[in-house]
């Protein structure tokens, strides 16, 4: 545990200067939510169309930084969810990868992220098996 400290005390020299509340300047820092699972009318089949089908979402994002000078705004993952499970019964996707984009497009409008990686699957489609699509974005603001 000493040797570990002691490499970590004689590297800080060469590392950016770093606040208390940030990360290095050429570093960015990324969250996530994983296994949210919700509801969502989503499929092209007559037995996918009859109700409400079981999906996980998992979503990795990064924040952009704010215009007023104040750091980055946190964001908190309970905000991501509610928007998620709310955006996933708002109406029908025949396709995974358009409830994908759909998502994907109103979190970058909605918050504050400037990346994510979402991915959205279908856990009911195949007896033992998941589908699913995932999605990379960029916010056009950053």
């Amino acid at each position: 545990m000493t040797q570990i400290r002691d490499v970590l005390e004689s590297d800080s020299s060469t590392r950016p200067a770093q606040t208390a509340n940030s990360a290095p300047a050429d570093l960015q820092q990324h969250f996530f939510v994983r296994r949210l699972h919700l509801e969502s009318y989503l499929g092209l089949c007559g037995w996918e169309r009859a109700g409400t089908q079981p999906i996980t979402v998992d979503v990795e994002y990064a924040l952009a930084q704010a215009n007023d000078g104040g750091g980055e705004r946190s964001l908190e993952p309970l905000d991501i969810t509610n928007q998620l499970r709310a955006f996933a019964l708002e109406g029908h996707y025949d396709l995974v990868e358009a409830l994908a984009e759909g998502m994907a497009f109103m979190l970058l409008k909605d918050f504050n992220i400037s990346w994510l990686l979402l991915t959205v699957t279908k856990r009911r489609i195949f007896p033992s098996t998941e589908v699913g699509f995932t999605i990379e974005r960029s916010s056009p603001n950053c």
